[in-house]
């Protein structure tokens, strides 16, 4: 039997002539695209520039040099940023738990900054147990103690402040999770009232009592009569707005809007005072303005509880109404009530 012999032929893996003319076609296209795509890329980038250089000449006209802005970069300071803007009081309050967890640590021989990163429920609750049973504090003065559960809630929030402005980081929810429970353990334990102590109701009858009493009184001496009245507008400040008592010690001339107003019925003019209360809250910036009028209470006899007549009292005594053509300096409201408002108009307006 006669055995196939399957035979292959030798193939030529050299590159041909026509292959070569491929081949030098290719490179010559892959390198007139490569080219095109150089200068595309250099006309680009000469434009970028003409452009910023146009820009940079447009905005050239600036208060500071370049090299000011360039500096601001370099050494600004974002750290002083990232602080919480409190006011005087919760700063305050800030310190005086700071003080407490500070004093804590001390009586425990621990470090009160390496122990704000090894806080948990029992080192929190032990702390919190501590502060319950303190009787003395500084100076040896002798504390009230914390007597509601409110109360303990409210440290517990403010230990909490103390500890994002120490280190820069809130506790972790599972920590705070814990502690709500640890409070009512607590709570129960040296039996926390449940509801805070009442808040004195005072009425229009005892408002007006404090005032006459204020305006009449020889046992309390001030040093200027001024301060007599000034007091009397305060309490009936106090009264009439319910505003927070350093946004009432804040008001100046300037927040002060008096308006005289045509009477429909043809009667005598009415004067209206509005008060532009500034600084209600200071927490986390300035909050809105908010404008409050004064009523004007004439019935009663002694007008201890009419704001007009101590306001505007001490608005003529400092003569801060000058008239509307600017000749004559308002001393008395019977010169205010004999200004003239024009046919066409209801009201007119005067600024301390």
């Amino acid at each position: 039997m006669t055995r196939r012999r399957h035979c292959r032929e030798k193939v030529d893996d050299s590159p041909s002539e026509a292959d070569d003319a491929i081949f030098s076609d290719v490179d010559a296209v892959q390198e007139t695209d490569l080219t095109c795509d150089d200068d595309d890329d250099n006309d680009n980038d000469v434009n970028y520039a003409q452009d910023q250089s146009d820009l940079a000449d447009f905005l050239a006209d600036n208060e500071h040099p370049p090299q000011y802005y360039i500096d601001q970069l370099k050494n600004f300071d974002e750290t002083i940023y990232n602080q919480e803007d409190y006011s005087s009081g919760t700063q305050r309050m800030l310190d005086r738990v700071e003080g407490c967890w500070n004093g804590f640590c001390s009586y425990t021989q621990t470090d009160p900054v390496e122990s704000y990163s090894a806080l948990s429920a029992k080192f929190l609750g032990t702390f919190l147990e501590w502060v319950l049973n303190l009787r003395r504090g500084k100076g040896g003065r002798r504390l009230r103690g914390i007597k509601t559960k409110s109360s303990l809630q409210t440290f517990w929030k403010v230990f909490r402040l103390v500890h994002e402005r120490a280190t820069g980081d809130k506790i972790d929810p599972v920590t705070t999770r814990q502690m709500k429970r640890v409070i009512r353990h607590l709570s129960k334990k040296y039996h926390l009232k449940k509801k805070g102590r009442a808040k004195s109701v005072m009425y229009v009858e005892d408002l007006a009592k404090v005032v006459e009493t204020t305006v009449v009184t020889t046992r309390k001496k001030f040093g200027h009569g001024r301060h007599r009245i000034e007091l009397c507008l305060f309490l009936q400040l106090a009264g009439l707005t319910t505003n927070r008592p350093q946004a009432i010690l804040d008001l100046c001339y300037r927040h002060i809007l008096v308006t005289l107003l045509r009477d429909p019925c043809g009667g005598p003019h009415r004067i209206l005072i509005e008060l532009t209360f500034e600084f209600t809250k200071e927490f986390l910036g300035a909050k809105d303005e908010n404008t409050f009028p004064l009523p004007e209470i004439i019935f009663d006899p002694s007008l201890v509880l009419s704001p007009h007549v101590f306001l505007l009292g001490l608005l003529f005594a400092d003569r801060a109404f000058r008239c509307v053509d600017g000749e004559e300096v308002l001393v008395s409201a019977e010169q205010l009530l004999r200004l003239y408002i024009r046919p066409e108009c209801n009201e007119l307006q005067f600024a301390a």
